[in-house]
C-alpha cells in the first residue's frame, strides 16, 4: 500500500478525497490491529493518520471513544481532523482523519526522566470533566471477580488471597465516582513525546471518568500498566 493511492481501499481514499483534497501517498502503520485500516495519509492537507473500521462492532465504538477524546483532551489527544460514516458494499464504516502527531514513546523504567513528564500529563487529564462519559463506578461493579477468575483459570491467581482481592474490588466502584477523565489503558507506547518535549496520549479507545485525585503511583502495575486497565 505505501506510497500506492490506487491500493487504498476505495472507501478510504473516497472520503479522504472528500475531507483532505488530493490524496498522493499513504504509509501504512504497524499495529493497528483494532482497525481495518490504519495509515499515514499524505496529500493536499498534509499528513494526516486515518483509522476506519468496518462493521458494527465493539472495534467501532473504540474508534468512537477516540473521536470523543480528541474534544475532551484537546492539545493532549490528537486533534480530529474529520469524522465520517459510510457504508460500503453493505457494510457501515466509521472512518476518522487524527492529526499525525510525531514522536518516541515514554520510557517508564525506574528512575526514567520521561516519569515525570508522564506523570504531570496524567494529572493534566485528571482535572478533565468529562460527565457525559460512563463512568469507572458503573463498569466495576463485579464485586467477585477473583473469584470467578479461579473458577475459570486456577493458575492465574496461584498464590493470590483471592479473599482479599475480592473484599478489595468490592471497594473500588465507590473510591472511583466522579467525572473526570481518565485514559484506562496507559502505557509507554500510548504516550509521544516530542523534539520539543510536547506530549499526545493516544489510543483512547477505552476510557472512562473516576474521581479526583487518585493516587497515581498507587495505581501503578507490576506489569508497568495503570490499573484502570481493563485487566487486573
Amino acid at each position: 500500500m505505501d506510497g500506492v493511492p490506487d491500493a487504498l481501499p476505495v472507501v478510504v481514499r473516497e472520503a479522504a478525497g472528500r475531507h483532505l483534497g488530493s490524496v498522493d501517498f499513504a504509509t501504512a502503520v504497524q499495529g493497528g490491529q483494532n482497525n481495518d485500516f490504519a495509515a499515514v495519509v499524505h496529500g493536499g492537507a498534509g499528513p494526516v493518520f486515518v483509522k476506519a473500521v468496518r462493521g458494527i462492532s465493539r472495534r467501532m465504538r473504540w474508534l468512537r471513544n477516540e473521536i470523543t477524546a480528541g474534544t475532551l483532551a484537546p492539545g493532549i489527544a490528537p486533534a480530529v481532523i474529520f469524522t465520517e460514516d459510510v457504508e460500503a458494499d453493505g457494510d457501515p464504516w466509521l472512518l476518522v482523519g487524527f492529526e499525525h502527531v510525531l514522536g518516541r514513546p515514554a520510557d517508564l523504567a525506574p528512575g526514567s526522566a520521561d516519569l515525570a513528564v508522564v506523570g504531570r500529563t496524567l494529572d493534566r487529564i485528571g482535572v478533565l470533566p468529562a460527565p457525559e462519559v460512563r463512568g469507572l463506578r458503573d463498569r466495576w461493579t463485579v464485586r467477585d471477580w477473583w473469584h470467578r477468575l479461579s473458577d475459570v483459570a486456577p493458575d492465574v491467581v496461584t498464590g493470590v488471597d483471592v479473599e482479599w482481592m475480592d473484599r478489595l474490588a468490592s471497594l473500588a466502584p465507590e473510591a472511583v465516582q466522579g467525572d473526570r477523565l481518565v485514559h484506562t489503558d496507559l502505557h509507554g507506547d500510548q504516550f509521544i513525546i516530542g523534539a520539543a518535549g510536547e506530549v499526545h496520549v493516544i489510543d483512547h479507545r477505552v476510557r472512562g471518568v473516576r474521581r479526583r485525585p487518585v493516587d497515581v503511583p498507587g495505581c501503578y502495575g507490576r506489569h508497568g500498566r495503570f490499573m484502570g486497565s481493563s485487566r487486573p
